[in-house]
């Protein structure tokens, strides 16, 4: 195992990727905890305009 930290894959608007920690370096989506809690609200804004 590696020592080294797996970086969160988000680009900020000015371009800069972010710098947190990703929640799950093994994982396939490689976010930190601030990006993927905005998008867990986006999908859960989604999933409530979507019902019916």
């Amino acid at each position: 195992m590696s020592d080294r930290l797996t970086r969160c894959r988000y680009i900020r608007r000015n371009s800069l990727q972010c710098t947190g920690e990703a929640v799950d370096p093994d994982g396939e989506i490689l976010l930190c905890g601030k990006y993927l809690a905005r998008a867990l609200q986006l999908v859960q804004i989604h999933m409530a305009s979507a019902r019916p």
